[in-house]
């Protein structure tokens, strides 16, 4: 199971969140941390669907069987406090929170319409968009 936050800086409390992740000794989580920033800040953030230009750092964090995305969920919980969304492509969840995380606002509202123009009978099985 996968699922990561987009922090806007990597400030002591975000970075303590992280960390805890990783020390919980019934269910540690695998953790990444990726510089973000430089060109792909200068697009601005409704421009794409990628809305998160401003992040510094994604955080992700992975847990592996025996443990389930459920699991993952509540253990990452204290981490997605500190972040302004997530990258949809290191999700493994699904349904309206990831979608909505990792498509807030108007640029969500330009992918569910773009979705239900070019697969309105839902081949490609999305996230859930509502």
């Amino acid at each position: 199971m996968s699922t990561n936050s987009l922090l806007p800086a990597l400030t002591r409390d975000a970075a303590r969140a992280v960390m805890a992740t990783a020390g919980d000794r019934h269910r540690p989580a695998f953790v990444q941390l990726r510089s973000l920033g430089g060109a792909i800040n200068d697009v601005p953030g409704g421009a794409t669907a990628y809305a998160h230009r401003t992040a510094q750092v994604m955080a992700q964090g992975n847990l592996f069987p025996p443990h389930g995305h459920d699991d993952l969920h509540r253990l990452w919980a204290p981490v997605r406090e500190h972040g302004t969304g997530s990258y949809v492509n290191f999700e493994s969840g699904t349904g309206p929170g990831v979608f909505d995380r990792a498509y807030p606002g108007a640029t969500g509202a330009r992918v569910r319409e773009l979705w239900r123009r070019h697969d309105p009978d839902g081949v490609l099985r999305p996230l859930t968009v509502g």
